[in-house]
């Protein structure tokens, strides 16, 4: 169980801070949100 929980987060931190994602530009969602702060400030 442990194994698989390990999995799990490896591929969720894999998605949101190194997958780049098309629609918003082929940027992380991390980099894209942080961009949308930055420019609602």
């Amino acid at each position: 169980m442990r194994e698989a929980r390990t999995d799990v987060f490896d591929y969720i931190r894999f998605y949101n801070h190194q997958r780049r994602h098309s629609t918003p530009g082929y940027v992380t969602p991390v980099e894209y949100e942080r961009r949308r702060l930055v420019l609602s400030a």
